[in-house]
């Protein structure tokens, strides 16, 4: 009996271990960087806010621009920060959610615009010393989009944006979200 229970508490240890749990107890965000990646460039092609950003970013090869994307090193409660550059609005803060498929939905909906009223937000309206200290000790990567995506992976993003429970403008181009003023969220009238 004691040799079980060994056991078992060596088990539970090792699942612990490996889940991705940072020194506090909190999920490491980097484990979902690829899935915030995704998600990030399934909204820019969804969009096509694609041909916006080239000249923000650095070329890497032929019509592929890269782009840095900062992430809140913990999740807390399977949600998180991002910040990155989303042209044409430029550098915002988003908050992501890590859905139960696996899936990482952003917050919020780009054509509401990104105010100081809301909380997804331009870093500008932030304070400089903490988008600077957010940038320092934030997981930093790169993420890449092409100018001319193909339609498979147009297809592919804009499927995933439904799986997200968001609204694929790519698959109904006809579909526009409510201006900003008539948002619920949003404080300016």
């Amino acid at each position: 009996m004691v040799k079980t229970q060994l056991a078992s508490l060596l088990i539970a240890f090792v699942a612990l271990a490996s889940s991705g749990l940072h020194e506090g107890g909190l999920p490491d965000a980097s484990q979902y960087s690829g899935a915030i990646i995704q998600a990030i460039q399934d909204e820019i092609y969804d969009y096509g806010y694609e041909g916006w950003g080239w000249d923000a970013a650095d070329k890497i090869e032929g019509d592929t621009y890269q782009m840095h994307v900062y992430i809140e090193p913990t999740a807390r409660n399977y949600s998180g920060r991002v910040i990155y550059k989303l042209m044409p609005y430029g550098e915002v803060l988003r908050i992501y959610a890590v859905q139960k498929n696996g899936l990482i939905r952003l917050d919020d909906n780009p054509e509401l615009g990104f105010g100081a009223e809301r909380p997804d937000r331009l870093t500008l309206y932030l304070d400089d010393d903490e988008v600077s200290q957010f940038r320092r000790t934030w997981l930093r990567t790169n993420f890449t989009i092409e100018l001319h995506p193909s339609k498979e992976r147009l297809r592919q993003g804009a499927e995933r944006q439904i799986k997200r429970g968001s609204h694929s403008v790519w698959l109904d181009p006809g579909w526009r979200n409510v201006p900003a003023g008539h948002d619920p969220r949003c404080r300016v009238k």
